[in-house]
C-alpha cells in the first residue's frame, strides 16, 4: 500500500499550499501555489511536480503557479470558470470529476456548483481506499466515495 505525504506550506495573505506526495514515487501535487513560490520550491526538494493546481483563481491562492511551474516543470491547473473570471491561463482547465494520477494516488476533482471552486482529495486505486479518509482541500464535503480500478 502506498504511503501519502502532506506538507502544509504558509505562505503570504495567511494562504496554506499543500504539497502532496507518493512517498515511494515521489511524485507529487501542489495546491495553491501562493506567494513566496521560492518557499514552495525549497519545500518540494527531491519531488517530481506533477501537477500545480488551484482550488480557485485569487492572487493568493495561485500568485506563484507560474514560477514554481519554471523550477519544477509541473503541469498547471484551474477551473475554466476561474481562469475567466480572473485572467489566468493554465496547462489544463479542470471539470468536476478529473482524475490525476500522481505516483500510486490520484487527485479528484470536485466543483462546487455555486462557487466553481475546486476541491481536491485523494485515493488508492490499490487499495480502493476513500477519498476521505486520505486528504481533502479546499470544500471536499461533496466529493463522493469513489470507487476505483488499479491502474
Amino acid at each position: 500500500m502506498g504511503k501519502l505525504s502532506i506538507v502544509k506550506v504558509k505562505l503570504d495573505r495567511e494562504v496554506n499550499c499543500y504539497i502532496v506526495s507518493d512517498a515511494t514515487s515521489k511524485e507529487a501535487v501542489v495546491i495553491d501555489p501562493g506567494q513566496p513560490a521560492e518557499k514552495i520550491v525549497e519545500q518540494a526538494a527531491g519531488l517530481t511536480i506533477k501537477y500545480i493546481l488551484a482550488t480557485h483563481g485569487h492572487p493568493g491562492h495561485v500568485g506563484g503557479k507560474d514560477d514554481v511551474k519554471a523550477v519544477t516543470g509541473g503541469e498547471t491547473g484551474l477551473h475554466s470558470a476561474d481562469a475567466k473570471q480572473f485572467l489566468r491561463s493554465a496547462d489544463r482547465y479542470l471539470i468536476d470529476g478529473d482524475e490525476l494520477d500522481f505516483g500510486e494516488f490520484k487527485v479528484h476533482v470536485c466543483i462546487r456548483p455555486a462557487t466553481h471552486r475546486a476541491a481536491f482529495a485523494s485515493s488508492s486505486p490499490t487499495t480502493r481506499s476513500s477519498a476521505t479518509r486520505s486528504w481533502r482541500v479546499g470544500s471536499a464535503a461533496r466529493c463522493r466515495r469513489p470507487t476505483f480500478a488499479a491502474r
